[in-house]
């Protein structure tokens, strides 16, 4: 780990020989305080840097427009661009629409534009800086929000019930009095016996929850199993675990965090895959427009089997992909493929395509890509809690105003990418 000191001389990012250094430092800072897993040492390395700052250390006594500003900062560029962006604090025009009446409203809502205007923080690899790219006036879409809680629960007698017109704290259905809804986002089995599932006629029986695209939810299963679906993704499961195992079937993705229980092992089923666990953490994805699946474990171990093969994965191998007819350990980052869950989306050195296959599920619209073939990466984390006009400022924009990496407008539902 790569530890660095914040120190003011004129310029945020004194030594140019270090600022790759520091880029990767403070995006990494920056990270750790969206998904809330700061270490005392860390929390007090990134108040160094609020402290010097002289635009962010007049925000230190306002937590919350403090935190909001960082959320920002999060998804811009935390080189040579960052004071760029942090002195156009003072200075970019406001759009009222989108500030909140506070004490600190001039520099905080600026703050907000600004960072949308600046665009992301980006490593790109394959870059050219001398290549001018075509300059546009791209549509700048409509508000589309982010997704959200919702949900479709199915019964086993064929019934679907929307999650969105269940209250909190109430039951699901009438005469099932353990199926409750909580917390606006999470669905509970919790004692639902297998002497009420035949008195309510919903014994040995499945169910489905499914989550349409800008859509997630959990459902905590009969044993305790937490299961956080994302969006476009569904469960079957039984209403009550009767059997020598526990055996659910996922679609698309879902992190699991799986109750303990030694004498019932959990299976969970996706096609020919079966991933097998006592008691841990860890996600499987395997939408049908991604290349194949991948499965990410968090804690614990877990063995995973796919058409005659077999792999444990543990602390020191914990991602396995899948292929048409393979079963392989697979390097990376392992927040990577579990930052949706913390709200955010984490591209490391993805591809212009894997990046809108993410944007066009959580936002519930269309891709369509034309244009030169792109040769840029894209890494970037930015809080899926932006709408997608935010989101697409800070793909596009390379914080140079008269360059982008692309151009995009939005008809209907579908959105156009230009290169």
């Amino acid at each position: 780990m790569i530890y660095c000191n914040f120190r003011h001389s004129g310029s945020i990012w004194p030594d140019k020989e270090k600022a790759d250094m520091r880029e990767e430092r403070l995006k990494y800072l920056l990270y750790k305080f969206l998904s809330h897993s700061l270490t005392n040492e860390e929390s007090q390395e990134l108040d160094n840097f609020i402290r010097i700052h002289p635009t962010l250390s007049q925000l230190r006594e306002d937590k919350d427009e403090l935190n909001k500003v960082l959320s920002r900062m999060a998804s811009i560029d935390t080189g040579t661009n960052l004071e760029l962006v942090l002195s156009r604090i003072h200075s970019q025009p406001v759009s009222r629409k989108r500030v909140i009446p506070m004490r600190m409203k001039p520099l905080v809502a600026a703050a907000v534009v600004s960072t949308i205007l600046a665009g992301a923080y980006f490593l790109l690899s394959n870059h050219q800086p001398d290549k001018q790219a075509k300059i546009a006036n791209a549509a700048i879409p409509e508000l589309v929000p982010p997704g959200r809680n919702r949900a479709i629960l199915k019964l086993a007698s064929g019934k679907e019930i929307n999650m969105d017109t269940v209250s909190d704290g109430k039951m699901v259905m009438e005469g099932i009095p353990n199926i409750i809804k909580k917390d606006s986002g999470t669905l509970t089995y919790a004692g639902l016996t297998p002497s009420l599932q035949q008195n309510t006629g919903e014994a040995d029986l499945n169910n489905i929850l499914s989550t349409p695209k800008a859509g997630q939810f959990v459902v905590v299963l009969a044993d305790g199993t937490k299961v956080s679906l994302n969006n476009a993704s569904s469960l079957t499961y039984p209403t009550a675990f009767t059997g020598k195992t526990r055996e659910v079937e996922v679609t698309g993705e879902a992190y699991f965090e799986v109750a303990p229980n030694a004498h019932q092992p959990f299976l969970v089923h996706r096609k020919d895959l079966t991933v097998e666990v006592l008691g841990t953490g860890f996600n499987i994805s395997d939408y049908s427009d991604e290349k194949g699946a991948r499965i990410t474990l968090e804690t614990g171990k877990i063995r995973v089997s796919y058409k005659g093969q077999s792999r444990i994965l543990d602390s020191v191998r914990p991602v396995a992909a899948v292929g048409e007819e393979s079963l392989q350990y697979q390097n990376g980052d392992p927040e990577k493929y579990l930052s949706w869950k913390k709200g955010i989306f984490y591209f490391s050195y993805d591809n212009l395509a894997d990046v809108m296959r993410q944007i066009g599920r959580w936002y519930n619209i269309i891709t369509h890509i034309s244009g030169d073939p792109d040769p840029h990466t894209y890494t970037a984390t930015i809080p899926r809690s932006n709408d997608l006009a935010a989101t697409l400022e800070i793909l596009s924009n390379n914080n140079d105003n008269a360059k982008k990496y692309f151009h995009y407008s939005l008809i209907g539902n579908e959105l156009f990418i230009t290169r």
